[in-house]
C-alpha cells in the first residue's frame, strides 16, 4: 500500500519509481509459479512433504501474479486513480487464486487424488 501512496502523492508527475517496482515485483511472482509448474511437470522421486510446499510457493505466486495487476489497475495499464478505488473487492480473490492454483499444482504432482498402495 505505501507504493499505492507513493504513487497518488507524486506531486512532480515522475511515477516510474513505483511502477517499475510493480511491474518487477510482479515478474518475480511470475517467474517463481512458472518454476513451481516446471518442477511439478517433472516431480517424479520428490518427497511429498517438498511437493507440498513447492505446491504451496507456486500456488501464492500465481494467485497473487495474477489479482494484483487488476487490484493495481493504474500502475499496470495506465488506468485512473479512481478505478484502483473500485478494485479493492479483488483483495478478497487472493486467497481463492492462491488454493486453486496450489491445488491445481499439487494435482500435477498427483498428492490429490492419489490412490493408497496396497
Amino acid at each position: 500500500m505505501t507504493f499505492v501512496f507513493a504513487w497518488i502523492a507524486n506531486a512532480n508527475g515522475t511515477k516510474d519509481w513505483p511502477v517499475d517496482l510493480m511491474h518487477q515485483t510482479e515478474a518475480a511472482l511470475l517467474g517463481v509459479a512458472f518454476v513451481c509448474f516446471v518442477i511439478a511437470g517433472f516431480a517424479k522421486g520428490i518427497p511429498d512433504a517438498l511437493k507440498a510446499l513447492i505446491a504451496l510457493i507456486g500456488g501464492i505466486g500465481a494467485g497473487v501474479g495474477v489479482i494484483m495487476p487488476f487490484e493495481l489497475g493504474p500502475f499496470f495499464f495506465g488506468w485512473r486513480g479512481e478505478i484502483m478505488m473500485m478494485t479493492l473487492a479483488l483483495i478478497v480473490v487472493y486467497p481463492i487464486a492462491i488454493i486453486c492454483f496450489a491445488l491445481l499444482l499439487a494435482k500435477m504432482m498427483n498428492l490429490i487424488g492419489k490412490r493408497p498402495t496396497p
